[in-house]
């Protein structure tokens, strides 16, 4: 099983998302963090005065984001889509979503489609959200060299 970064790094992925989150506008409202594993973007994402949940398959890893005080949720990212927006729409609560941050999430699903496409119809229920998407670059030249020697250790 791949170990996922537990703290920020501001090199990283989440730090890249973090900057556009903060550069969005987004001043209330729910983040909505899926795939968070053990939440290293909590903390930052709080620090910008906005509610924090994650929503992760892990649950060990939603155990760790629960021990920091967050919101965390188990949830299955390759269930269908109306099941995906009946279990998102549960997470929320009626609470106003004000962003979706989906970071190096989207290339571990068989098929992404049901989850973009839920969260498209999360977008036209909540009058517009901040969506921040992170994808590794496999064409990277420090990828591409370990791919030649047959090594994916992203």
């Amino acid at each position: 099983m791949k170990e996922y970064p537990h703290e920020f790094w501001e090199s990283g992925a989440h730090g890249r998302g973090l900057r556009l989150l903060s550069r969005s506008g987004v001043t209330d409202g729910v983040v909505l963090d899926l795939g968070c594993a053990s939440g290293p973007l909590a903390e930052p994402v709080a620090e910008l005065g906005l509610h924090y949940v994650g929503a992760d398959v892990d649950r060990h890893a939603l155990d760790d984001l629960e021990r920091l005080g967050f919101e965390a949720h188990q949830l299955d990212l390759s269930l269908d889509e109306d099941t995906l927006v009946a279990a998102l729409e549960d997470v929320l609560a009626g609470r106003c979503l004000a962003a979706v941050l989906l970071l190096d999430v989207v290339q571990h699903l068989v098929d992404p489609a049901p989850l973009l496409g839920a969260v498209a119809r999360l977008d036209a229920k909540h009058d517009g959200i901040a969506l921040v998407v992170s994808i590794p670059n496999v064409t990277h030249l420090d990828v591409g060299i370990k791919l030649l020697l047959g090594r994916w250790d992203m």
